[in-house]
């Protein structure tokens, strides 16, 4: 598997993950070669995780070519933008933006949590709904858990989600993974974007309101999709 890679300089790399592809190892899966193996396979020298993406979901990731950067990465991304496209559950209803700040538990103390969130749009058959999410804090599946305290449980999500629900999407519209995508990232002098993959592009296409969606992704996030 040949990993894209979306942008380069002397200090880091941004590529785009697959879906159903670990960022590092991980024991539940000890035959699978993670992302950042297959990477530094690819390159032919060492490099060091800043972020990490669910294994279900795709998109940029960062990744740093040296370890005295990579402190300094994790700070650009907590004060930059990272953007996230989210297909969930149900037609929302709500407001068209808002922001979601339930807080999360880390390690049995509640942390602050601060999620932007736009309804771009959706449809009543199948019901379901798109959302732009940009976290504000980074914590442990935060995306997945505040657009679930909205109702509306990311598609394809085994642990946050419906999984009646999933099932239904799964056989009846081909969904075999997280419907969750790394859009963008936005940080000091560095401003990426990842295309859809094709399995995105498949299912999106037999939705009506896909059209829509598309118009809303340019004008709030500035991200063409074919």
């Amino acid at each position: 598997m040949q990993i894209e890679i979306l942008y380069e300089d002397p200090n880091c790399i941004v590529v785009a993950k697959p879906p159903q592809l670990l960022t590092h190892g991980h024991p539940r899966f000890p035959k699978e070669k993670s992302l950042i193996t297959r990477v530094q396979e690819q390159c032919g020298y060492p490099l060091y995780i800043v972020h990490r993406l669910d294994r279900g979901a795709s998109g940029c990731l960062l990744i740093a070519k040296h370890p005295h950067v990579v402190a300094g990465y994790k700070e650009q991304l907590r004060q930059g933008v990272k953007t996230y496209l989210a297909v969930s559950r149900g037609l929302y209803r709500g407001n068209t933006d808002l922001w979601v700040e339930n807080p999360m538990k880390v390690n049995g103390v509640y942390k602050e949590a601060r999620s932007y969130v736009r309804f771009l749009g959706g449809i009543g058959d199948p019901r379901c709904s798109f959302f732009l999410v940009q976290p504000q804090t980074g914590r442990f599946h935060q995306v997945r858990r505040h657009v679930r305290d909205l109702s509306h449980p990311i598609l394809g999500d085994s642990e946050h989600g419906d999984s009646k629900i999933n099932r239904w999407w799964r056989e009846n519209m081909g969904l075999q993974r997280l419907a969750l995508h790394a859009v963008s990232i936005d940080i000091k002098e560095i401003t990426v974007q990842c295309p859809l993959f094709p399995d995105q592009q498949v299912l999106f296409s037999k939705l009506s309101c896909w059209s829509e969606v598309k118009i809303q992704l340019k004008r709030y996030a500035n991200f063409e999709s074919h």
